[in-house]
């Protein structure tokens, strides 16, 4: 067992003072003292130093390219208006086949509009497909935004194999960090979902498999408002 004696803890002690005092000079030394003077307050508000990608095209360009490319494989159908809206998923269910009902939240603005094609108000573990509302898109990342509501429960882009998303034009944000600006006024919800496009891994030896823990196609249908 070591044991320390006065003279070598005051031999510790100086060598401790002197690295302290080089410390201190040292920091002293880099300071610049030349610089204003910022409040904590007004340096948490100064912009981001960090460069924003440019968007090839324009916002609207660059979100249909990223939302359709090969890594996201999300498809689009544009819509003029929100009537048209089951004609269109009548015709995408028709395509894939499918005929069970589609589930859409009983208070979506969808619930209102005539199907001629069978829906439900419910949402199944097994649901084939669901219907939902952005309530935003990002133009950098190909996103779509859900805000938990009544009008739009998440588990209806959770659940279904086809997830079929609406989206407004003027709902489009070039960043995902517009969204806090959008919304600086408004009530958020506790809980929101960032889309970006279907479910997918490369886990297993670097193949893309679509489908994994989540929807495997994702049709956005594209309102011109």
């Amino acid at each position: 067992m070591t044991q320390t004696t006065p003279k070598s803890n005051a031999v510790i002690d100086a060598i401790s003072s002197r690295s302290r005092a080089r410390l201190f000079a040292k920091l002293k030394g880099g300071a610049h003292h030349d610089a204003p003077a910022v409040a904590p307050e007004q340096a948490l508000q100064r912009p981001s130093p960090a460069p924003r990608l440019p968007l090839e095209g324009g916002a609207e360009a660059h979100f249909l390219a990223k939302l359709t490319s090969e890594r996201l494989t999300a498809t689009v159908d544009h819509l003029q208006d929100l009537s048209q809206v089951p004609e269109a998923c009548k015709n995408y269910l028709a395509q894939h086949r499918i005929s069970t009902p589609l589930a859409l939240s009983e208070a979506s603005p969808f619930a209102g509009l005539t199907w001629d094609i069978p829906i439900t108000h419910e949402i199944a573990l097994d649901q084939d497909a669901a219907l939902t509302w952005a309530d935003y898109g990002v133009a950098e990342t190909g996103s779509l935004i859900n805000l938990s509501a009544p009008a739009s429960p998440l588990l209806y882009a959770m659940l279904p194999l086809y997830h079929i998303c609406v989206l407004r034009r003027s709902r489009l944000l070039d960043y995902s960090e517009d969204l806090w600006r959008a919304r600086a006024t408004a009530d958020m919800p506790r809980s929101l979902a960032f889309l970006t496009g279907t479910s997918g891994t490369a886990d297993i030896e670097a193949k893309n498999v679509r489908g994994a823990h989540g929807p495997r196609f994702m049709h956005v249908l594209y309102l011109a408002d």
